[in-house]
This record gives C-alpha cells, structure tokens and sequence, in this order.
C-alpha cells in the first residue's frame, strides 16, 4: 500500500517505499474537504469513506486562563478554562461561556416557612442574607421548586452576598408559584459573584410555603 493510499485514511504506519513526510499536497489530493473554513472551526469525518471531511459547524478555541474573543464565539463553541479547571462552552442564549458541568443547590423544610422568612438548609439550618452555602462566581440559569399547598402564590427569592460585601437589598433572581403546586424556569440568566448564596419566601400576604423543596442549577464563569 503506498504512501498516498494510506494518506486517504489518515493512518499513522507507512510502508517501506514512503518518504518521511507526506506533502500537503499528496493529502488535498486524496482527502477531500470544504474549500474554505472558520478559524478554530472542528473538522468531522461524513461517510464512511474515511476519505471526506466537513465543517462541525462548532469551533475548538485554545486553552486559556480567560475567555476568548476572537474570532467571535458562537452557540456550542467551546474551551478548556487552564484557572477555573472547567470545560467551557459558548451559550448564545445568554450571551457568554460558562462552564459545561451544571452545578446544584437548594433548601427544603419539613414543615411550614412563614411569609417573608428565609427557608432552611437540607440539614435544617435557618439562612440568612450572610449564611447559606459558599458558592464560585457563576450564573443561575435555572430555578425549580414544589410546594403542599397549590392555591397559595409562594414567591421564591435568591440573595447572593458577596465575600467581604455588604448584606444584598434585593433578590438576583425569583420564582413564583402563580398559585401552582409547583413552579420551573429554564430561561434565567442572573450572573453572581463569588459569594454567600440564601433562599427566602418573598411572600408577605400569602400564607407560609409548606413542605416547599427548591433546586438552584448554575454554572461558573471565569
């Protein structure tokens, strides 16, 4: 099998008659592409020829301790963040890389939480504006809960109090039920620094939120 034969399937063993290199050339002419790319762009095999390649469409940006520019992202692009240790991805939705692992959160009570009253931690501890889970710079970008008492409207209210910061006046991001058993939102997009995270039942007419169950997705930024 010659050298260009084996050029055609991009196989690493060469016999006896190669010379020590294949020519760009002897490759364009066996391996057959898109006559132009995007820079960064990912190249993919079509068919199963092992002979054809196209465009992904997605482009593979350089590992960086910040996020890249240029050539201006799109939805999908992606790049290995060398200071958070996080595969990031382009979310166009949004606007901005964040990291491809979701992280999570929450807070639920067996019991009652009273109007305008802060929930509890999973292990029973009472949040406030300064004590709920340390959290990394990063972005909710969903919110989901559920609650014993459809009928009644809960409002759910997230509070990020950054390290060393003052106490926050107002939630970044909230939820309400709408009188629902339960209630989700997929389209958040509230960017938090690095930070205090508490949960609190904004209501300050209904009645308190019973045996609510909340989860918080976020993903980091750099």
């Amino acid at each position: 099998m010659s050298c260009l034969q084996k050029s055609c399937g991009l196989r690493k063993s060469f016999g006896p008659k190669c010379p020590k290199g294949i020519s760009s050339k002897a490759v364009r002419s066996c391996l057959k592409g898109p006559t132009a790319s995007e820079q960064f762009e990912v190249a993919r095999f079509t068919g199963t020829s092992g002979s054809t390649i196209e465009g992904a469409t997605v482009r593979r940006y350089n590992s960086s301790a910040t996020d890249p520019t240029s050539p201006a992202p799109g939805d999908g692009d992606k790049y290995y963040n060398t200071a958070l240790k996080e595969e990031m991805a382009f979310d166009a939705s949004r606007g901005k890389w964040l990291s491809v692992a979701t992280l999570t959160d929450g807070c639920g009570i067996n019991g009652t939480t009273p109007v305008n009253t802060f929930y509890r931690r999973f292990n029973g501890m009472i949040m406030t504006l300064s004590r709920g889970p340390y959290v990394q710079k990063g972005t909710i970008v969903r919110i989901g809960f559920s609650t014993a008492l459809p009928g009644t409207s809960h409002d759910f209210g997230i509070f990020i109090r950054p390290l060393g910061g003052p106490d926050p006046a107002t939630p970044i991001a909230t939820l309400s039920s709408g009188g629902a058993p339960s209630a989700e939102t997929t389209t958040v997009n509230a960017d938090f620094e690095t930070g205090t995270m508490s949960f609190k039942n904004l209501a300050t007419s209904a009645s308190g939120a019973t045996l609510l169950q909340a989860t918080i997705y976020y993903k980091l930024r750099a």
